[in-house]
């Protein structure tokens, strides 16, 4: 079957549609990517700046309060361990099974 010159028209306009919209779309990601890599470029100058005007702390400084044992980081474990460990009980086909006094301590020391 022939195409009449109608139909011919109508395939090329929508075969142009096709195409322009592929060009379209692409010239309006790249103009994005582009946005986005200037906010990028501009948000890392800006990152610099502002570490350039901080002045950097002395490592003496910094490992002050740690030694000393702030409220914010304690000096010994024992506080970050609220409740003691609770004895498990395990099931054995059926059978209650209490885990022994080295698993129990190994446990405890652990966690």
């Amino acid at each position: 079957m022939n195409m009449t010159n109608k139909q011919r028209k109508a395939l090329w306009i929508c075969l142009a549609i096709v195409v322009a919209s592929y060009a379209v779309r692409s010239i309006i990601l790249s103009a994005m990517q582009m946005q986005y890599y200037q906010q990028q470029a501009i948000r890392a100058a800006q990152q610099r700046a502002a570490a350039k005007a901080r002045p950097a702390p002395s490592p003496r400084a910094s490992s002050t309060p740690a030694a000393h044992g702030t409220p914010n980081t304690p000096a010994s474990g024992s506080a970050l361990r609220a409740h003691p460990p609770r004895p498990q009980i395990y099931r054995v086909s059926g059978a209650e099974k209490r885990p022994s006094q080295a698993e129990a301590s190994a446990r405890s020391g652990s966690s």
